[in-house]
């Protein structure tokens, strides 16, 4: 079982909710949970898709190995702010 499907079956929620919550397709879900897609690869918009609708870190989605797990985790701050600055944006 993938992180990802761990996190997703822990929330609750069916691939398809996944997908229509996160913008993610749901093929390329399943793609990630099947291992078909190496879900380490993801677009980093992708992965704070993912992340944002399930409630958790990047970095949790990730097979971690520690140099992956140090580069993720700076991705991770690095969307938070571009989450905080389109926010910020619609405040104009």
């Amino acid at each position: 079982m993938t992180n990802l499907q761990r996190i997703r079956k822990e929330r609750g929620l069916t691939q398809k909710e996944l997908a229509e919550i996160s913008g993610v397709s749901l093929k390329m879900i399943q793609k990630y949970e099947t291992g078909e897609k190496n879900i380490n690869h993801a677009r980093a918009i992708t992965l704070w898709r993912l992340a944002l609708a399930l409630d958790c870190e990047m970095v949790q989605l990730l097979a971690e190995s520690e140099t992956e797990k140090t580069i993720y985790e700076f991705l991770d701050i690095v969307a938070k702010r571009l989450n905080l600055e389109a926010k910020n944006e619609g405040r104009d």
